[in-house]
């Protein structure tokens, strides 16, 4: 825990006892008899998984040799300090209201917990705490009450209690997770979102948990309900058309109606006060952004409050006037409010810790007696939205579920948004998953492919920038007070806040990632002068140029003139040895040659080629040229298997002897790398990964390894056989295997794999998993994981629609076959379209 948030977490709870007088205050002056309308559910989140704590980042040592539900009592914590008058807006004017009674989840002291926000008195405080992690709190009619989900005894339920304390009520079990609660405006009733049956379904239940029934049956993903304010409609997200798409249902379930109707992803439905509008969360501008629009239809929705990044999760004030969500765009998520036209955005809460889910507390006897339209008689057909034009997007006629595709990869990418502040200013990028907390660089590489076509520049260019500006000296070691020194060049494998730089010494591709990272960005972005901006005292070119001499001095086998790394699967990072820890390679370790390292230091070399001749350096051209060739011509000598059909995994450049299996049998999934980096043009190692698909009966493709590694040959248990990057089932490559399948005339399989990923998508929209058991299918690692979403988004746009942007080249090849679609593509950075 940060020290600073210990210490304000023992702090006398003064604030509390304030607060909750007023609110005291507040209900004795109620009419019991008057009953306000229902809060409108929330939006995926940082925490709609646990949060656990981030992997051990400080692992890496180089080489020296050779290259049941719980009573909760009221809190006793003092009021979070809020931002200075300086960080804090100008008081809101006349017309906008941000006044009243938040309640908010936060995970400022620990874990995430519900947090009550007095917007008159600005203070705020700790409402919930125990150690379970919360979310979706929403206010019962008579604000008297919160539900709200917690995660205990390793399933997420639904409970409500008293905002002034006393007994808790458990309203849901297991199987299965219950969450997204929302309270019918008589409060009798709460609809949520419940996975018992295997996907997200929409059910409700009375207001003490008795007879949960699903309303939504559907085969797909339903969620986030929202009740009407006269409690006649429920809305809510699904993806039963293929892409996201708010729907309007009576609360029974039998009639239905597509209210949204976009070629985009719509969720997160809020209902105004008086019925008349919906604010919900759309991607059609590329990315997360809180919309409104009017039921009647008579104006088109607009877009509150733009900006880079994704906001979320809407919440209607009151007078219904003006709107409170969650946004990134400060650096973490805080909360803001805007007026429900789109003026005065301000800023609300200012911590380091990640504020989410704000629901305003609509007090009773304050609004007028409502009626919803009849929204569910209006049948008549309206043309689907394409959104603004320059904004990448597209439609497949035959399969509408790779529609969806699109909204599960922004939704990930938005989740992983993040901006560090350090000494040049706040630095955009991306975090690889719900599970870190740091920028990774090979992570960073993979996940530009997707975001230079929705998201601005900086996002790619910042953290490239940065690993540059933290690039090895020969005097620097590898981390901090560390006694080991990578050598002048070398790049490290991440970096944040509090991690100022970092090597994985395991692998040899962190340099590789780095320069491909850049290539995309200075192909796309249109910044001919970027390569000779200058990052303390040295440009672009030439950091990048370093790095790539400390790859050939320092990681070159002489023997084979091969890149080495330690004894590590085929692209993971995690060695078979249990010395030091998973990576880091010590001088007593095995070197072997890896396929993976082979392929992203090729691309490498021809993306520094090409950077170096648009700089003019011909000699470092011509070197990096010839090194790829020669390169090229050392993997068929050494690691093509003529009479297997693929390449083997790695060669060992040490003494280590494998008892019990043929490790040359193993085929790897970095065979598809390969050609997909062009260091091979053989089709025969993809047929090889399709038969080890269907042997181990995997539901798509991405099979890391077949067979696995035996157990015992990884130390460490994660590595175990079939699991994580032994044997599991990725995404990540699966989108490279499926660009490559396209691009080599094999269509017809790489259009089928795309279903595959499609169809397992849409059980679980808003969490694309880092790994799944390729056996079960079962999901594993990190939820909202960008590699994943970055390759697949890939294998859309440039496999099946064949756009490839390079060096202010487009070409395009579709290969659609008999099939239907459209696509529009557009780089924000440099204005292709």
């Amino acid at each position: 825990m940060d020290m600073a948030r210990l210490h304000r977490s023992l702090l006398p709870g003064i604030a509390l006892i304030s607060i909750l007088a007023g609110i005291f205050l507040w209900l004795a002056g109620c009419d019991a008899g008057s009953l306000p309308a229902a809060a409108p559910s929330q939006t995926p989140s940082a925490f709609d998984s646990a949060t656990p704590a981030a992997p051990n980042a400080t692992v890496v040592v180089p080489p020296s040799a050779a290259p049941s539900a719980t009573t909760l009592s009221i809190p006793t914590v003092a009021a979070t300090p809020l931002p200075t008058a300086a960080a804090i807006p100008t008081p809101t004017p006349a017309g906008h209201s941000f006044t009243g009674l938040l309640a908010f989840v936060s995970d400022r002291f620990d874990h995430p917990e519900i947090y009550l926000f007095d917007l008159d008195r600005n203070e705020i405080i700790q409402w919930s705490s125990d150690t379970s992690a919360k979310r979706n709190p929403v206010w019962a009619p008579d604000g008297r009450t919160l539900a709200y989900s917690a995660l205990r005894d390793g399933s997420w339920q639904i409970y409500k209690k008293s905002i002034s304390g006393g007994k808790e009520t458990r309203l849901t079990s297991a199987p299965g997770d219950n969450y997204e609660p929302a309270w019918s405006p008589d409060g009798k009733s709460i609809a949520f979102t419940s996975n018992r049956d295997g996907r997200e379904q929409v059910y409700w239940m009375d207001a003490e948990g008795r007879a949960p029934r699903d309303v939504s049956k559907s085969g797909a993903s339903d969620f986030q309900p929202a009740w009407s304010p006269d409690g006649k409609l429920l809305a809510f997200s699904t993806n039963r058309d293929g892409n996201w798409e708010i729907y309007l249902m009576s609360p029974d379930g039998s009639i239905l109606r597509n209210l949204t109707r976009s070629y985009a992803g719509e969720w997160s439905p809020a209902w105004s006060p008086d019925g008349s509008r919906l604010a919900f969360v759309s991607d059609r501008n590329g990315h997360p952004a809180v919309w409104v629009m009017a039921l009647s239809g008579a104006e088109p929705a607009q877009s509150l409050a733009p900006s880079p990044g994704a906001d979320w999760g809407p919440s209607w004030s009151p007078d219904g006037q003006s709107i409170a969500f969650t946004s990134k765009r400060d650096g973490n998520f805080e909360l803001y409010a805007v007026g429900a036209d789109g003026s005065n955005l301000r800023r609300l809460t200012t911590d380091p810790g990640d504020d989410i889910q704000p629901i305003w507390r609509w007090e009773p006897g304050k609004l007028p007696a409502v009626r919803v339209p009849a929204l569910l008689t209006n049948t008549a057909s309206v043309k689907l939205d394409e959104g603004p034009k320059l904004t990448t997007m597209w439609h497949f006629d035959d399969n509408a579920r790779l529609d969806g595709m699109r909204s599960s990869a922004l939704q990930a990418l938005g989740q992983n948004e993040s901006a560090y502040p350090t000494s040049n200013g706040l630095v955009f990028g991306f975090e690889p998953g719900d599970l870190y907390q740091q920028i990774y660089v090979r992570d960073q590489s993979w996940m530009s492919i997707a975001a230079m076509y929705f998201y601005e520049p900086q996002y790619v260019r910042d953290p490239i920038e940065e690993f540059l500006r933290r690039q090895y000296t020969d005097n620097q070691p590898i981390r901090p007070q560390a006694t080991f020194y990578p050598g002048d060049g070398a790049i490290s494998g991440l970096f944040s806040p509090e991690i100022t730089y970092d090597k994985h010494t395991t692998t040899s591709d962190e340099e590789a990632n780095l320069i491909r990272a850049a290539y995309i960005y200075w192909s796309l972005s249109g910044d001919r002068d970027w390569l000779k901006k200058d990052i303390n005292g040295q440009s672009v070119i030439v950091r990048l140029n370093r790095a790539m001499e400390w790859v050939l001095k320092l990681r070159i086998d002489k023997s084979t003139s091969l890149v080495w790394r330690a004894h590590t699967t085929d692209w993971g990072d995690v060695k078979s040895e249990k010395t030091g820890s998973p990576t880091e390679w010590g001088p007593n370790d095995a070197v072997t040659a890896s396929i993976f390292d082979q392929a992203m230091v090729y691309q490498a070399l021809l993306n520094l080629a090409a950077m170096n001749q648009a700089a003019g350096n011909r000699a470092e051209t011509d070197r990096y040229q010839n090194a790829a060739n020669d390169l090229k011509g050392q993997v068929e000598k050494y690691l093509w298997q003529p009479t297997k059909g693929f390449y083997r995994t790695h060669l060992h450049l040490t003494p280590l002897e494998h008892k019990g299996f043929d490790e040359d049998s193993i085929v790897s999934i970095v065979n598809a790398l390969m050609v997909y980096t062009g260091l091979s043009d053989r089709t025969g190692p993809l047929d090889k990964l399709e038969e080890a698909t269907k042997a181990i009966g995997a539901i798509k493709p991405g099979l890391s390894l077949y067979p696995p590694y035996p157990n015992g040959v990884f130390a460490y248990i994660q590595m175990a056989e079939g699991a994580y990057q032994n044997g599991g089932l990725w995404d990540w490559w699966g989108g490279t295997q499926i660009t490559a399948e396209f691009e080599h005339g094999l269509r017809t399989r790489a259009i089928k794999h795309l279903y595959q990923v499609a169809d397992d998508w849409l059980k679980h929209p808003r969490d694309i998993y880092e790994w799944q058991s390729a056996r079960t299918g079962f999901n594993r690692g990190s939820d909202n994981y960008g590699g994943s979403v970055a390759t697949m988004t890939e294998a859309v746009i440039r496999g099946l629609y064949g756009i490839k942007l390079e060096t202010q080249n487009v070409s395009i090849s579709p290969r659609l076959g008999e099939h239907n679609g459209w696509v529009r593509a557009n780089i924000p950075a440099s204005g292709i379209y």
